[in-house]
């Protein structure tokens, strides 16, 4: 369950016992917390992030002051107490890392070795800190190795999408064991400069699903393997071709096995999202530009909220700052929230984002005023940014009754002293065009009307039954233009109100 109760506020002791009641999720009730885990030395570049079964981060990232790899593992969920730092590979030149668990969760981190060795690495950890480790070098043909995405297949294989430099081609590895000492390299896409920014997933099936760069034509490309050593039946699209196009790109699939992909549009200095409409991008897409604020649009990590939505980590190149895109629905054509959560010095660049289990950002990033790893844990789905455009409505409006199309009954609103689950309810009109009276509760960043509703205490809203005053809470906030806090002012008959998690 995502979110938190409104205040209740008729007086300071009943605002107390609604606090006692209400058990507030991890890392939910509270703001955005962002730490420094790292700061010894030039540290911080290419970070790679997961959580733990605890909702501990965990990142692989580059030590630039010693040229090798480290792997944080955070004491919890913030990485204010407790952390584990080690050198896993202190003999190799670490550069793009990319970082999964395995299943008792001990990290896996593919590579490049750079100068002079210039191989791809992949390094299968022996505990959950990685103090001890077993690194392998599956490709040293030629120069190989840069721009590595991790997945592991069903058996915890390690499936690597990689970039061969000496070739100027894209590369998939399958390898045969969780330490790939044995391994199947294919080489899906040979025409011109490809392969750069890849980002890899697996379909269904187990096939790799691989977005990239093509430089020789400044094109976004997709490619779908038609097995699962992309040997055979591959799928290459360039879904976006306006303009230079496909940098820094991150993929995800939705529920239908369609890709998502996050990217920089350098033609316009953007940030875009594609949704394909099938699993190959070969039609029905959708391409938007949800951020054309300045120069923004590098370093792109994407992942999918519990409704499909897209949430972008990114840099803001013009402030400096690193920013978190919140989408209001699956094509991010509306309803998008835009926050800047960390704007202290030069910061953001080389994002790596998941979502905790209340679906609440965890970024991991470079600080290059201070050449530092940053974590942020943000306290909630928006990381503290507002919905925009906010809607509004008159505070004096008068009532219509009841609306025609989709009417629905949710919340409790007793204006006096306590919450009552059958007393004073709100009646609101779902504004989202369902067709059907389906008892569906309103979605995230969408618009209701008030109807008949006294200026009291409200907000309780349960949309799996009866309505209780702890269970299954999703919150309403006032904006119909009240001085008040938003935690004490109710809406009246007529204004209007949007939803957040």
């Amino acid at each position: 369950m995502l979110g938190r109760p409104v205040a209740f506020a008729s007086s300071a002791a009943f605002l107390l016992a609604v606090l006692l009641l209400w058990h507030a999720p991890s890392g939910g009730a509270t703001g955005n917390v962002i730490t420094s885990p790292d700061t010894v030395g030039d540290v911080g570049n290419d970070p790679s992030l997961v959580l733990d079964g605890a909702g501990n981060p965990v990142v692989s990232y580059r030590d630039d002051s010693n040229h090798t790899l480290k792997v944080l593992h955070c004491g919890n969920p913030s990485c204010t107490a407790g952390n584990v730092i080690n050198s896993p590979d202190p003999a190799s030149n670490a550069f793009y890392s990319s970082l999964l668990l395995d299943g008792v969760g001990n990290p896996l981190v593919s590579y490049y070795d750079g100068s002079p060795i210039r191989d791809l690495r992949v390094l299968h950890c022996g505990d959950a800190n990685c103090g001890a480790a077993v690194a392998t070098s599956p490709d040293t043909a030629g120069n190989v190795g840069t721009d590595t995405s991790l997945v592991l297949d069903g058996n915890g294989n390690p499936v690597v999408s990689y970039r061969d430099v000496s070739n100027d081609d894209l590369k998939v590895m399958h390898c045969s064991d969780p330490n790939c000492s044995a391994s199947v390299a294919s080489s899906p896409d040979t025409g011109g400069d490809v392969g750069r920014y890849s980002s890899l997933v697996l379909d269904g099936a187990g096939n790799p699903v691989v977005s990239y760069w093509d430089w020789s034509n400044m094109d976004l490309k997709v490619l779908h393997c038609g097995n699962p050593d992309c040997s055979s039946g591959n799928f290459i699209t360039s879904p976006d071709t306006a303009g230079d196009v496909g940098q820094y790109s991150s993929l995800v699939l939705d529920g239908a096995g369609n890709p998502v992909v996050s990217y920089r549009d350098l033609s316009n200095d953007d940030l875009k999202v594609l949704h394909c409409g099938d699993p190959n991008c070969s039609s029905g897409n959708v391409i938007t530009s949800p951020d054309t604020a300045g120069e923004v649009g590098e370093d792109t990590s994407l992942v999918l909220d519990g409704s499909g939505n897209p949430v972008v980590s990114y840099w803001d190149r013009s402030n400096e700052d690193l920013k978190v895109l919140h989408c209001g629905n699956p094509n991010c054509t509306a309803g998008n929230v835009i926050a800047s959560p960390d704007t202290a010095g030069d910061v953001g660049e080389e994002s790596s984002l998941v979502l905790d289990g209340d679906g609440n950002p965890v970024v991991s990033y470079f600080d290059d005023t201070n050449n530092d790893l940053k974590v942020l844990h943000c306290g909630d789905p928006n990381c503290g940014a507002l919905p925009s455009p906010t809607p509004t409505a008159s505070a004096t409006a008068t009532p219509t009754g009841s609306p025609s199309g989709d009417d629905r009954i949710w919340g409790d609103n007793n204006c006096s002293q306590q919450v009552d689950p059958v007393d004073s309810l709100l009646t609101l009109r779902h504004d989202a065009g369902l067709s059907a009276n389906t008892g569906d509760c309103p979605d995230f960043g969408q618009v209701v009307d008030v109807q008949n509703a006294s200026p009291h205490a409200w907000g309780d809203i349960d949309c799996g039954g009866d309505v209780t005053p702890v269970d299954s809470l999703k919150l309403l906030r006032f904006d119909a233009g009240l001085s008040v806090p938003q935690a004490v002012g109710c809406p009246l008959p007529g204004s209007q109100v949007f939803v957040t998690e």
